[in-house]
């Protein structure tokens, strides 16, 4: 959980409240303001699903460093050359 006021640009702190072990087939929500990590820590291939109401550069999400004091806008490059063209709008 985040426990500073979150007025500072670039700088937060953050607290564990707690961590759980999921099985394949597992499902967790989340509150809007909810924090979490995701760690495969096996040598199996791990795949998540992550559904978002919008595009995930449009849901005001943050990357920390807990041990820096940091938080940084998380942005996903999107390859341009992948989006639709006008003329192709359907």
């Amino acid at each position: 959980m985040r426990v500073d006021d979150g007025t500072r640009p670039g700088y937060a702190e953050i607290r564990k409240q707690g961590e759980q072990v999921l099985c394949p087939g597992a499902v967790v929500t989340f509150q809007p303001a909810s924090i979490h990590s995701v760690v495969n820590e096996t040598a199996r291939f791990s795949v998540s699903l992550h559904g978002y109401g919008r595009h995930i550069n449009h849901a005001n999400r943050f990357q920390f460093e807990p041990d820096r004091g940091r938080a940084t806008a998380f942005i996903i490059k999107v390859d341009d050359k992948c989006a639709p063209r006008p003329d192709q709008a359907g």
